[in-house]
């Protein structure tokens, strides 16, 4: 069965994963017209895109790659952490899965490059878990989440989950908050440095400006993508309650780090639906928590039965979105 495939520990799967990506990438790697790269650029993702611009194979071939690494970091936070109980490179598949299934934003994305800082901003706040005076981490989640911005703007909304994972982790400290916005102004102030120094302030600002107000480009779903949608949002639900009812038996850190990912996809979800420039591309990052959700739901379920269907169903639901979008 395909889901008691992924569930084990063998170092054989790592070969598969990729794999599996590059089947879901098979579109955009024999695309041979480019996306637009966003007009209002971010100063760091402009760097990449300048380079990038040139080849969509390439552009395309290096996001997969972010992508791929993206999916392994995740798998190794779920072993640092014990996340989940049992060995798995489920939750890579599964990052993977997630993070390729829409074929109209499969190109070099600004939230993709901005996920790994946002990622690392979590671990250091993970980090911090009964570890008193650790100062550094909290300058550095923000920090992180500032950079992250500097290549994707929306992705400074997502201090409010640095900070929501401090309230959950640890006791509140107002000098911990304090030194977490320090981190959090510390990148924009050397970036008006910079453009103050070569008098380029005002395209900076233009380019928040309009980042801030920009109109999301509106992909057209049509009747088998809500089906996906929905689909993905009913097994959120499932795996869910499913973390719900064994909620006691975890150990607090691991409930800490749960009661994150779960604050973390409803402010994605209200990102998505108030800011006027977030759009699809956000699946990139809402698949971080759900990487987790999911693959707890998957790998600890005592319905195998059942967790194979949904498995063999999400698997392909996708595949098949790929031959008609």
């Amino acid at each position: 069965m395909l889901l008691k495939l992924f569930k084990s520990p063998q170092t054989l799967i790592i070969i598969f994963i990729p794999l599996i990506g590059i089947l879901l990438w098979i579109r955009p790697f024999q695309a041979i017209e480019t996306h637009p790269f966003p007009i209002y650029q971010m100063p760091l993702y402009s760097i990449f895109a300048n380079v990038l611009d040139g080849s969509i194979i390439i552009s395309n071939i290096f996001t997969f790659i972010l992508l791929v690494l993206q999916a392994f970091l995740l798998n190794s936070i779920n072993s640092k952490y014990g996340l989940i109980s049992k060995r798995s490179y489920l939750p890579a598949l599964i990052f993977i899965l997630l993070s390729s299934s829409i074929n109209e934003i499969k190109y070099f994305q600004p939230v993709i490059m901005a996920n790994f800082f946002i990622i690392f901003s979590l671990i250091q706040i993970f980090d911090t878990y009964k570890i008193e005076k650790v100062f550094s981490n909290f300058f550095n989640s923000g920090f992180l989440i500032s950079v992250a911005s500097l290549f994707y703007f929306n992705s400074i909304y997502f201090i409010v989950i640095v900070w929501i994972g401090l309230l959950i982790i640890r006791d509140f400290n107002f000098r911990e908050w304090i030194i977490t916005f320090i981190g959090i102004i510390t990148p924009y102030f050397i970036a008006f440095a910079i453009y103050f120094v070569f008098d380029d302030i005002n395209i900076f600002l233009i380019n928040i400006q309009k980042n801030l107000a920009f109109e999301k480009t509106m992909i057209q779903y049509n009747q088998y993508d809500i089906a996906f949608f929905s689909y993905v949002v009913l097994i959120t639900v499932i795996s869910i309650f499913y973390l719900i009812t064994i909620f006691n038996t975890q150990k607090i850190s691991t409930r800490h780090y749960y009661l994150t990912f779960i604050f973390f996809i409803c402010l994605i979800i209200v990102l998505f639906v108030l800011s006027p420039s977030a759009s699809a591309e956000l699946i990139y990052t809402i698949s971080i928590p759900l990487t987790f959700i999911l693959s707890n739901y998957l790998l600890n379920s005592t319905s195998l039965l059942f967790t194979e269907i949904i498995f063999t169903l999400l698997v392909a639901s996708i595949g098949f979105l790929q031959f008609l979008s």
